[in-house]
């Protein structure tokens, strides 16, 4: 049987293990505390650009001008602007890709993302195919450049694939589209194309094969 002088070295080195067990316990709570936070400061940030956008869209047709329209367009100018073709308010998209930036190492980056590709951009091509791809390329390109295999690829992918498509059917008709004319345009549309080509063959989904075909023909058409 133990005496009283063995258990005292046996007591200490107990309460020691706990202390350092609770130690650990408490680093690790602390260490995890920084990331909950800015992930709940995330999504809550991506609320609140969503409830905007869902709040401009209950904007009647000419109703910025009464209340409390008015005052609710002025207290967020600078994160809204006008699309004059639709005759909507709409938000800003880089709204959404500075808070993609903001929270890049956190994974609702990836949606806040998908969100600024889907969101509405000012203003109308009116055929014109230079600008198509220019959308194309600063909304479901811009998404695949952050996140080549993310959850939205395949859908950025059906997008890319559904304009390009037509784009290279219309290369071979010269029907539907304003093709580029000049040199200048067809330089421009060149850039892009070759830009987004570079994009599209990081995405390792297997449709990615077939849009890199449809620019390769319009690329070829338009040299």
């Amino acid at each position: 049987m133990n005496s009283k002088s063995d258990l005292i070295p046996d007591l200490r080195r107990s309460f020691l293990i706990a202390a350092i067990l609770v130690s650990a316990l408490a680093a690790g709570t602390y260490a995890q505390t920084p990331v909950k936070a800015d992930e709940a400061k995330a999504r809550a940030e991506f609320q609140a650009l969503l409830d905007l956008r869902a709040r401009l869209e209950k904007i009647p047709f000419n109703g910025e001008d009464k209340e409390p329209h008015k005052s609710f367009i002025k207290r967020n100018d600078k994160k809204i602007t006008y699309n004059e073709p639709a005759g909507r308010w709409i938000v800003r998209s880089e709204m959404f890709w500075d808070l993609r930036e903001k929270y890049s190492r956190l994974k609702i980056a990836d949606d806040i993302a998908w969100e600024a590709a889907q969101n509405p951009i000012p203003g109308e091509c009116e055929g014109y195919m230079n600008c198509g791809v220019y959308l194309g390329q600063i909304t479901a390109v811009k998404y695949l450049g952050y996140y080549p295999a993310g959850k939205h690829s395949n859908a950025a992918l059906d997008e890319l694939r559904s304009m390009f498509s037509s784009y290279a059917d219309a290369s071979q008709a010269d029907t539907s589209y304003t093709p580029p004319e000049d040199a200048s345009d067809r330089a421009e549309l060149q850039k892009m194309l070759k830009e987004i080509d570079a994009v599209i063959e990081k995405v390792p989904a297997a449709g990615a094969a077939e849009v890199r075909g449809y620019i390769k023909t319009i690329a070829e058409r338009y040299k």
